[in-house]
């Protein structure tokens, strides 16, 4: 794999841990089944690009994004759910 390591995500099957924070996310969701219509949201951006729009955690470890950011960042203003959940839990499953 180009992108990813021979690790899955926990609680995603066959989405496997990008290698690192280089790795554009475009590419990263291409490889792990995506379709290009995911992928384009990202366009350009590396998983440590995305790093930037974590701002801390909350009480329960969450993380709380800058949404401002992560919109100038992306191609759209709109992400759906599943595609937020997929990169920051790609992002939180790197050693950092």
């Amino acid at each position: 794999m180009k992108t990813s390591t021979n690790k899955e995500i926990n609680g995603w099957r066959n989405i496997f841990t990008p290698k690192n924070l280089k790795v554009k996310v475009d590419e990263w969701l291409l490889e792990n089944g995506h379709d290009q219509d995911d992928a384009i949201v990202f366009e350009g951006l590396t998983f440590g690009d995305l790093k930037k729009c974590i701002m801390c955690k909350d009480s329960f470890g969450k993380n709380i994004i800058n949404w401002d950011l992560l919109e100038e960042m992306t191609c759209y203003a709109y992400m759906d759910s599943y595609l937020r959940d997929v990169t920051f839990d790609a992002l939180s499953s790197m050693k950092q």
